[in-house]
C-alpha cells in the first residue's frame, strides 16, 4: 500500500499494484474501511443507518426530547452533517456562522463553506477554482455516501491529476524529468527518486515484524465485521505503535532509520526534502509526529479522486445546506435557522447566582450591521452545543485566556432563564473546583492550546485556454508524454506542487484552473514570503524587447496575488516547456492579459490568514492523547461522574467536531466522522435508549482508552 498520498505510480508495499481508473460514487461507496483508532466502528455502515424519516432513531423523540434546542457553529462539512442528522431525529436546530455562505460577482461565484469553499470563475465554461477540498480517496466511504446524495450514485469520476498518473515534470537541479507510469516513453521515476521511495518504503515494511504483519492489518480494517481475535491484533499492533512512535518526529526516524542506515548523499536526502518521491516536498513534515505520518499510511490514500468537472467540494456543502432548508425551513417538518455573518466570539455556561441550575450558552456578535447595538454581544442559550470549527478557532471560543486579559470573558454577562439571572462562565472556567471539572475539562486547555497546525497555501490562476491548446502562445513548446501534454509538475523550487486542471477534459478546448502552487508548512510559509518581494523585471539574456516585463505592470492596480501567481509562472513554464525557456513567461502573459490591470484571474488562500481556521491538525510528537480526548469527546456523555453538579452536567451538552476533532485530519472523511460523533453525542443525552443498534455502536467506548494518560474516557467494551 501506498505510504504517502498519490503514490499510486510507485506500486505498494511490494513495489507492484493494479492502477485504478474512474469508478461511479456507487463503486466508490462499496467497501468497507476502519480507521486503525476507531477499529471496531464501521462508520460508514453507521451512517447508512440514519433514514431521511428519523434518522438514527429506533423510537420518535417526545415531549421535552423534542423541544431541546440545539445550536451548531459553522457551516462546514462536520457542522451541516451534525445538523442532518439532528434535523431527521426531529430536532430544532440553530446554526451559526460568521461567513457568507454565498458570494457572487462580475468574475467569480464564491461558495465560502469553513475550510470547504469553490470559487467558480465565470467564464464560457465554468472553472471551479478549489481552495478547500479538491481530491478524495476511495477509502472515504462516509464522503463517498455524503456526496453521493447529492449527486447521485451514478456520477462517474476520474482520478485527481497526481504525479505519474497523468503526464508529469519533476523538477530537480535544474533538470526537468518527465514521467507518466506504464507509457512508452517515460515510464519509470529518475533511478534517484526510485532508490529514496524504496528505502523509506522497506525501512516502514521492516517496522512491527515486517510488512507482511502491516499489511495483514490493513486487510484487518478492510473487513466488513471483525472478531475479538481481530480486534485484539488491532489494539495490540497500534498499542505498539503509539508506545513506541508517538513522541518521535518524521525527521528524526528518517534520519535514523533511513538516511543514515542507508547511507543517503546529501543529493538523496535533498531529493526527499524537497520533491519527495515525486509527490512534493516532505521537508516541511520533519517537525510532524512520525505516529501520524503510519496513520496517514494506513489510512492508504492510494487512489485520489477529483469531482465532476464544475462541481466543488464548497458548491456540495451549498447542494446540502440548500436541502436542509427546503425540507427543514420554517415551512418544512421542523426549525432549521441559519444566521451567517454571526461570529460566536464565546463559548460556555450560563450559571445561576447560587450554582443550582446551569445551561449552555454562547455569546454571539451580528456582523451585518455597524451600529453599537450590532456591536454587542447577544447571550444566547441552549440545550446543546455542537462547535464543528477547527481547533485554531477554539482557542479564542474556549477563552485560552486569563479573565483580566480577555475582555470578552468574563462574569459580566448576564441573562434571565426562567426568570432567573444567570452569569457566564467560559468553558475553560478559571476557577471551578470540581473533581470532574479537574479530571476530564482542565487537562484539555493546555493540551487544546498547543495541538499542532498545519498550515498550507495555495495559487490559482484560470486560463481561458489550456496552455498546450492550439492557439496558445505556449502550444507548439509544451511537452507531452505519449501524445499527452504535461499536466503535474513536482519542484525543488517555492511552488513545489503544480496541477493544470481542465474545467472540462485534457484534449477537448475550454477553460484550465492551474494550480500553480501547493504547499504545506514551512514550505507554506516560504511560498507567503514571495507576495512581499518587489515587483523585478525578467531581463532577457538577448536584449529582446518581448522578453522584458510590461512597465505598465508596475503602475498601481496589480494586487499581490497577482504578483504571486506570475512569479510561479516564471517557476513553472521553463520545466514544462521543450526547449526550455522557448516562450517566455512574460510572452506568455503579454498573450493572455496585455498590459491590462483589472485581470481577476489571480487567486490564492493562506489558511494562516483566515480568521477562525489557521489551518488544519496534524499531529506533532506526543500529541497523540489530545487528539484521541478529542475525537472521542461525545464519551462524556457516558461518564456518571458529571451528574454530581449543575455545571458538570453542562459539559456532557458541549460537543467538538470538525477534522481537529477527528481521527481523519485535513479532509472531508474526518469532518463528517466528527460530525457523526457529535450528532450521536447530542441524541445520546437526550436518550440514548431510542438510538438504533448501528449509531449506538460508538457509545461502547474509546478503544485506546487505556492508553491515552491525558483525559480518561470510557474503555471499548465488545458487545455480544
Amino acid at each position: 500500500m501506498a505510504w504517502f498520498p498519490s503514490l499510486a505510480a510507485l506500486g505498494g508495499s511490494s513495489g507492484t499494484r493494479t492502477m485504478a481508473g474512474p469508478q461511479t460514487i456507487g463503486q466508490l461507496k462499496s467497501g468497507t474501511s476502519r480507521l486503525v483508532d476507531a477499529y471496531p466502528y464501521d462508520y460508514a455502515s453507521i451512517l447508512r443507518a440514519s433514514s431521511p424519516e428519523s434518522g438514527w432513531l429506533a423510537q420518535p423523540l417526545e415531549g421535552v426530547e423534542k423541544d431541546a434546542r440545539v445550536v451548531i457553529i459553522g457551516a462546514g462539512m462536520s457542522g451541516l452533517l451534525t445538523a442532518r442528522e439532528l434535523l431527521r431525529a426531529g430536532l430544532n436546530v440553530v446554526l451559526y456562522e460568521r461567513n457568507q455562505l454565498e458570494q457572487v460577482d462580475d468574475d467569480w461565484h464564491r461558495y465560502i463553506h469553513g475550510r470547504t469553499c469553490s470559487f467558480v470563475r465565470k467564464l464560457e465554461t465554468d472553472t471551479v477554482c478549489e481552495l478547500g477540498a479538491m481530491r478524495f480517496p476511495a477509502k472515504a466511504k462516509v464522503t463517498w455516501e455524503v456526496f453521493g446524495d447529492i449527486l447521485g450514485d451514478d456520477t462517474l469520476l476520474q482520478l485527481f491529476p497526481n504525479p505519474g498518473l497523468v503526464p508529469t515534470v519533476l523538477c530537480q537541479d535544474g533538470i526537468a524529468h518527465r514521467w507518466l507510469a506504464g507509457s512508452m516513453q517515460a515510464p519509470d521515476l529518475p533511478p534517484q527518486f526510485i532508490k529514496v521511495s524504496a528505502d523509506v518504503r522497506d525501512a516502514i515494511n521492516d517496522i512491527q515484524g515486517g510488512g507482511s504483519n502491516i499489511l495483514q492489518i490493513l486487510r484487518l480494517l478492510e473487513q466488513p465485521r471483525l472478531s475479538a481475535e481481530e480486534e485484539n491484533r488491532i489494539q495490540a499492533f497500534w498499542t505498539a505503535m503509539i508506545e513506541r512512535f508517538d513522541k518521535l518526529d518524521l525527521g528524526t526516524w528518517l534520519l535514523g532509520n533511513v538516511a543514515e542506515p542507508k547511507g543517503w548523499t546529501p543529493e538523496q536526502l535533498a531529493i526527499f526534502v524537497n520533491v519527495g518521491f515525486g509527490t512534493g516536498g516532505m521537508g516541511s513534515m520533519f517537525s510532524m509526529g512520525f505516529l501520524e505520518m503510519l496513520r496517514i499510511w494506513l489510512w492508504d490514500y492510494l487512489d485520489e479522486y477529483a469531482l465532476p468537472a464544475g462541481i466543488g467540494s464548497g458548491m456540495i456543502a451549498h447542494a446540502i445546506l440548500k436541502k436542509l432548508r427546503d425540507e427543514f425551513g420554517p415551512a418544512g417538518k421542523n426549525t432549521f435557522t441559519v444566521h451567517e455573518r454571526h461570529e460566536v466570539q464565546e463559548m460556555g455556561i450560563f450559571v445561576s447566582a447560587d450554582g443550582g441550575s446551569a445551561q449552555a450558552g454562547l455569546l454571539v456578535r451580528n456582523l451585518n450591521g455597524e451600529g453599537a447595538e450590532d456591536v454587542a454581544l447577544i447571550p444566547v442559550n441552549t440545550d446543546h452545543i455542537v462547535a464543528a470549527i477547527p481547533h485554531t478557532a477554539l482557542l479564542t471560543m474556549m477563552s485560552l485566556a486569563s479573565e483580566l486579559s480577555y475582555p470578552r470573558n468574563g462574569l459580566r454577562v448576564e441573562i434571565p432563564i426562567n426568570g432567573v439571572p444567570h452569569a457566564f462562565h467560559s468553558y475553560f472556567d478559571k476557577a471551578w473546583p470540581s473533581a470532574i471539572y479537574k479530571s476530564h475539562i482542565a487537562p484539555l486547555k493546555s493540551a487544546l492550546a498547543r495541538l499542532n497546525m498545519m498550515n498550507a497555501s495555495k495559487s490559482f490562476y484560470v486560463t481561458p485556454q489550456a496552455p498546450w491548446a492550439q492557439g496558445s502562445a505556449l502550444a507548439s513548446t509544451w511537452t507531452h508524454i505519449d501524445g499527452r501534454p504535461i499536466r503535474c509538475l513536482m519542484s525543488e523550487g517555492w511552488t513545489r506542487a503544480s496541477y493544470f486542471i481542465p474545467a472540462i477534459a485534457e484534449d477537448r478546448p475550454g477553460p484550465v484552473a492551474v494550480l500553480l502552487s501547493y504547499t504545506w508548512n514551512l514550505d507554506s510559509i516560504m511560498a507567503r514570503s514571495v507576495l512581499d518581494i518587489a515587483p523585478s523585471r525578467e531581463n532577457g539574456t538577448l536584449g529582446i524587447a518581448d522578453f522584458t516585463e510590461s512597465p505598465a505592470w508596475f503602475g498601481p492596480g496589480f494586487p499581490q496575488e497577482w504578483w504571486r501567481s506570475y512569479r510561479a509562472w516564471a517557476s513553472v513554464l521553463p520545466y514544462v516547456q521543450n526547449p526550455t525557456r522557448q516562450v517566455r513567461t512574460t510572452v506568455y502573459f503579454h498573450s493572455l492579459l496585455g498590459n491590462r490591470q483589472d485581470d481577476p484571474n489571480a487567486i490564492g488562500i493562506d489558511w494562516q490568514d483566515q480568521i477562525g481556521t489557521g489551518g488544519f491538525k496534524l499531529d506533532a510528537p506526543g500529541d497523540f492523547a489530545t487528539s484521541n480526548a478529542l475525537c472521542n469527546l461525545y464519551l462524556f456523555t457516558q461518564e456518571p461522574a458529571f451528574n454530581s453538579q449543575a455545571r458538570d452536567r453542562v459539559y456532557r451538552q458541549i460537543f467538538l467536531s470538525s477534522d481537529s476533532a477527528s481521527n481523519y485530519p485535513g479532509w472531508c472523511e474526518g469532518a463528517f466522522m466528527s460530525g457523526m460523533n457529535a450528532a450521536i453525542g447530542v441524541l445520546a443525552s437526550i436518550n440514548q435508549d431510542k438510538l438504533k443498534p448501528e449509531p449506538a455502536q460508538l457509545l461502547q467506548g474509546n478503544p485506546l482508552a487505556a492508553v491515552n494518560r491525558l483525559v480518561p474516557l470510557k474503555p471499548y467494551v465488545r458487545q455480544p
